[in-house]
């Protein structure tokens, strides 16, 4: 086990998994088994393999002792931390919320602010989920303030803890995600002003990296990462507004910096590029073509939340253009989709690097 900590510690996940492949875990002692399905199930975390993380995490949870020597409450915290991150990508904000919660109330004046800061920013993304969720008897227009409420403080303290660490990135992220919940509160100026802060502050800095020898871009996909997200934040806002020759510059800049970014951020500018389009001429085919593009990007991967904006993305646009077959075809995949997330799911446990992300209004 500490070869594949040594792996997972400098970034080598696939072979930190390998590492833990001949490791007989029926034939391991039950203090050490949990232990084993953390470690095993963070690779997979790491992989973006979340239906496989979810399982070993959920071992771990259930089997991890009562009381917990000094030594492991850190383990125990990054299990709970990476369990709720995994449930909310695999659609489960309930059981998310469940564990983000279990982690801030074990966390005290010694816990690293890195930690504190991302329940914050977890807990920040449900509850503004939550909140884009349609008004009916259950979810009325007081809810939906209260959650945005929520989602903004939640942000506004990941922002301001990530910055007092030095973590500049992760703290423009947050900047887009505020922009992203003034915008849902009907604030399009404040929003603006957080996304086109971020854009002027990160941009410049994107395109000199990009352009430097290669041993001088360290960094590059985190920083992509943050452009690509700004970019795509005001492409989302100047449709909104129907300005769509913004629109689309901005895409175009999503769809620079997502090239030099992770799948996550090449798959949202896609759709985005598709929304903008079809906006401008629903039979356009590049539009088609754009929503596409999303749904191989993700194919591969386990990003089923995303896999299932694509869907209905197509799906809708579809039946905008009178193909009703097709169109319900796709809307049907994107059901099934949040159906094989909800399979996995066990009311029993309800006790971007490539993890950061926002939950850009694509």
């Amino acid at each position: 086990m500490s070869v594949a900590l040594e792996l997972l510690a400098s970034k080598h996940p696939r072979e930190a998994l390998d590492s833990l492949s001949t490791v007989n875990m029926a034939q391991t002692s039950a203090s050490l088994r949990w232990r084993l399905a953390a470690v095993r199930g963070q690779c997979y975390f790491q992989l973006r393999q979340f239906l496989n993380a979810q399982k070993d995490f959920l071992y771990a949870v259930t089997e991890q002792p009562e009381i917990l020597p000094a030594d492991q409450r850190l383990v125990v915290l990054e299990l709970h931390l990476h369990l709720a991150a995994t449930l909310r990508e695999l659609k489960q904000p309930d059981a998310a919320l469940e564990q983000y919660n279990i982690a801030l109330r074990m966390m005290d004046a010694t816990t690293s602010l890195h930690y504190v800061a991302e329940a914050n920013w977890g807990v920040s993304l449900i509850a503004f989920e939550q909140a884009k969720k349609p008004l009916d008897a259950v979810h009325c227009a007081c809810y939906k303030e209260s959650q945005l409420r929520l989602a903004f403080n939640h942000a506004v303290n990941a922002c301001i803890l990530y910055r007092s660490i030095g973590e500049s990135l992760r703290a423009a992220l947050l900047t887009c995600q505020i922009g992203l919940i003034e915008q849902e509160s009907g604030n399009r100026d404040d929003a603006r002003q957080h996304f086109q802060g971020v854009l002027s502050a990160w941009l410049p800095e994107l395109e000199k990296r990009a352009n430097a020898p290669e041993m001088e871009q360290r960094g590059l996909h985190e920083l992509a990462n943050v452009v690509s997200a700004a970019a795509c934040s005001l492409a989302g806002l100047e449709l909104e507004m129907e300005n769509y020759s913004e629109a689309l510059k901005y895409v175009q800049q999503a769809q620079y910096a997502g090239q030099m970014s992770y799948t996550l951020r090449k798959a949202e500018a896609a759709i985005m590029l598709g929304r903008v389009l079809e906006s401008i001429d629903v039979l356009d085919p590049a539009a088609e073509r754009a929503f596409r593009d999303a749904i191989t990007l993700l194919a591969p991967t386990d990003r089923i939340a995303a896999q299932i904006r694509a869907h209905d993305a197509l799906g809708r646009h579809l039946l905008k253009k009178r193909e009703t077959k097709a169109g319900e075809i796709e809307l049907d995949i994107a059901r099934s989709l949040s159906d094989v997330a909800s399979a996995f799911s066990s009311s029993s446990i309800f006790v971007e690097d490539e993890t950061d992300e926002i939950a850009l209004k694509v």
